[in-house]
């Protein structure tokens, strides 16, 4: 249980970041 709270906690962000990024790359190509 705590592992997979961890697991979540720590992918969160990542997949955040990723969205983000993706959205800042598609803004900057335009």
């Amino acid at each position: 249980m705590l592992a997979r709270s961890l697991l979540i906690v720590t992918r969160t962000p990542t997949a955040v970041l990723v969205q983000f990024d993706t959205k800042t790359s598609s803004t900057l190509a335009l």
